[in-house]
């Protein structure tokens, strides 16, 4: 009985798992037209926000306000025996100067 259970729960699964790729992997051609046509929108869109955004940032400037970047990364094993963040290192510290 459980032999027979074991197989029929592996099948069931294998089943689903061909019907999802088939799913998955499978074309329509409602969906390519819909595709072109959503892609035409946003090109003529485009057309206009580069044409009124092109005078904007012609100074590489996008904003006159300043801009705060923030980011998380992992502090690794060595710098955590002497830091207890990046910040403290000596070269975040110098990226820091450079960038404000």
């Amino acid at each position: 009985m459980n032999k027979k259970l074991h197989r029929i729960v592996t099948l069931l699964i294998t089943m689903a798992l061909i019907i999802g790729l088939f799913a998955g992997c499978g074309e329509k051609a409602d969906q390519q037209a819909n595709d072109k046509t959503s892609e035409e929108q946003q090109s003529d869109n485009t057309d206009q926000n580069t044409e009124e955004s092109s005078e904007d940032t012609a100074g590489g400037k996008i904003t006159d306000e300043p801009v705060t970047l923030t980011y998380w990364s992992a502090l690794n094993g060595n710098v955590s025996q002497t830091a207890t963040n990046y910040g403290d290192t000596p070269l975040y510290q110098e990226m820091e100067k450079r960038t404000c």
